[in-house]
């Protein structure tokens, strides 16, 4: 289906892989995500529910979260 974030939508099912492989490719070397935030031993790192929750999804793709 055509989406904001994939206006062409997924075609196959090996499409729709490769876009969230980029996707969470993308978070693991493009985003401060995968560094947590906090301090010492409590750090807080992102879940899948809390990025699959629109809100964050939305910041996640505006690139808010780029060092």
């Amino acid at each position: 289906r055509p989406s904001e974030y994939s206006p062409a939508g997924y075609r196959t099912r090996e499409e729709g892989l490769h876009w969230w492989d980029t996707f969470f490719a993308y978070i693991a070397t493009g985003t401060t995500l995968t560094q947590g935030y906090g301090q010492g031993d409590r750090k807080w790192l992102p879940t899948l529910d809390w990025l699959a929750k629109a809100e964050n999804f939305n910041k996640v793709i505006e690139q808010r979260y780029e060092p």
